[in-house]
Parts: structure tokens; sequence; C-alpha cells
């Protein structure tokens, strides 16, 4: 068994995966790396597996596309490591030795994920954190949640709580994941370095009128997912309010927008049974952490709930 599974999922992008591939294939130790192409047209299956040869490597070929979040989820699931990390095909590892140090970060039973800090940069640049970066003193420092391009994941609770919500379809999925491993008594903890390039100014049209769309429908469906009901009515009209926030900052999003929240109208109908509710005390727990960035975990340790059975309360590295 390996110690780590690196995923990349990708879709019309065989030669800026490529990079990511290697980057994967040059950590250190016994790792295993899995791309899952979202049924790409472009020859991505052949021009990867002739590029890379080394047995540690594996390409799932998808025949109909499906997204980057139910490919994630089919990797889990396929993985054969208990630690499975995730970069986006536009990134790469800074060096061989960041699945190394992100593993030894699993040496506490409560650790379910671990957010990778990492920079957003243009090709040849030092580029701009995006995370918090937690002190070196070996002490467990904590979050609300992660970002897709940049996390491991405690694969037995991975799919022990359903991974992440499929019906989201684009973004938004770790924050709704985040919630559901807070519920299962799990925490997020933060890496102490920089260690993920990250280039999405690579892509043109990144962010377009589709991913618009699918960040004011997410952004109202976790709320109804995850909310307990107290919260449920406040935090939705919340949500709204964030969105009309933005229409006045971007008028040109309108559109967009607002099928946003009319996908979310109709998703909640659809997917009824869905929602399961956190118990409010974790929800404010939650809350606590988005509000203060990180923080210690003995801070909140007597807040978790218990950990799953399933998982002995055992850590999944042991230093």
């Amino acid at each position: 068994m390996p110690q780590a599974s690196v995923v990349i999922v990708t879709r019309n992008r065989k030669e800026v995966a490529e990079r990511a591939v290697a980057s994967a294939l040059a950590q250190q130790g016994d790792v295993e790396v899995l791309v899952f192409h979202d049924a790409s047209p472009d020859g991505t299956v052949g021009y990867l597996r002739g590029k890379f040869t080394d047995p540690r490597f594996r390409v799932h070929a998808a025949t109909e596309r499906k997204g980057y979040i139910v490919q994630r989820n089919l990797a889990a699931r396929m993985a054969t490591s208990p630690v499975v990390f995730s970069i986006d095909d536009d990134a790469e590892f800074v060096d061989g030795a960041v699945v190394g140090e992100v593993l030894r970060l699993f040496d506490h039973p409560r650790v379910g994920a671990v957010l990778i800090p990492f920079h957003n940069c243009a090709p040849g640049e030092a580029g701009q954190l995006m995370t918090v970066v937690a002190p070196d003193d070996g002490r467990v420092h904590v979050t609300n949640t992660f970002i897709g391009t940049a996390y491991a994941v405690r694969r037995d609770v991975f799919l022990a709580i359903g991974g992440f919500q499929e019906l989201l379809y684009h973004w938004g999925e770790e924050s709704e994941y985040s919630q559901r491993l807070l519920g299962a008594g799990y925490v997020i903890r933060v890496g102490t370095r920089p260690s993920i390039r990250h280039y999405p100014g690579m892509v043109a049209g990144k962010y377009s009128r589709k991913v618009n769309r699918y960040i004011s429908r997410n952004r109202l469906l976790t709320v109804w997912f995850d909310a307990p009901r107290v919260y449920l009515m406040p935090l939705w009209l919340v949500q709204h309010a964030v969105l009309a926030r933005q229409l006045l900052r971007k008028p040109s999003e309108f559109l967009a927008t607002a099928e946003g929240a009319f996908m979310a109208y109709g998703s909640v109908f659809t997917a009824w049974s869905k929602r399961k509710p956190l118990p409010r005390q974790v929800f404010k727990l939650w809350l606590l952490l988005r509000e203060r960035k990180i923080v210690d975990f003995e801070q909140i340790q007597d807040r978790l709930p218990g950990a799953l059975e399933m998982a002995h309360a055992e850590p999944v590295h042991k230093s």
C-alpha cells in the first residue's frame, strides 16, 4: 500500500496537466499518482501515458463528462492509500518534500484533513499567498475549510461521511464537506508552509459565466444542506444580500447570479432528502473557525462531537 495518493482531475488541458503530474511523481516516498480525465476529447489519456511510464502513475479515462467533484469522489474510492491529496491540473508541488511533510500532520487522531497553503501566481512569479499558514511549533492549528487545489484528506473518513456533495457539481464543495467533517468529530489542520503553486491565469475564461452561476447557486445550497433550522432562514437571507452586493459591484454578472439563485431554488425541491442539518453547537463552532481563520486545537477540542466509530480515533500517520 502506498503512503499517499495524489489525485489530479483534468479536462482538455493535457500540456498543463503534464507539469502537475511531473511534480507529483517527484514526491519522495511511496506515492501513487492518479489522473482522472473528465471525458477530454483532446487526447489527454494517450498524451499523458506517452509522457509518463512510471508504474506509480495511472490514468482513469472517463467516457462521460461528470465534473471534477464527481471525479474526485471516484478517485478517493479508487485510491489505495490512507491519505488522498488533490491538486488542480494547473498547479504543482513546490518541491519533493511536500507529501511527506503533510503526512506528518495527520499524527493526531482528530485530524481529518489538511489545508495545504498555496500561492496563486503567474508563470515565473512568486505569487499571492491565498490561505493562512500555521506556525511550525508542533501544535495542531485548525481552520474551517480548505481549497480544492491544495488539500489532503483521510480516505476512510472521507468515504464514511459521503465525500463531496455531488449535487453542487462545480465550486463550493470544500466548505460543505468541511461542515460535515466537523460534525463527524474531525478538524482541518493548517499546513506550516506554502507548498503548492497554482496558475489559474494560464487558462482563459476560468471565471466564466458558468462558474459565477454555480458560485451563486452553491452558496445558497450549502446553507440549505447543513445549517440548523434556527440558522437556516437568517443565513439564506444573508447569502441573498451577499449576491445582491456582488451585483452592485458587477452589474454585468446579473444574469449568471440570477440563474444561479433560481437553480438553487429548484435544487432544494428536487433534493429535499439531502438536507441533514448539523447540531447547533457544531455549526456555531464552524462559524467560529470561519471567523477566526486559524485556532489552536486545544481551544476547541472540548466542543467537538465524538469521532466516527469506524476510525477508532486513531491517527492515520504516526510520527
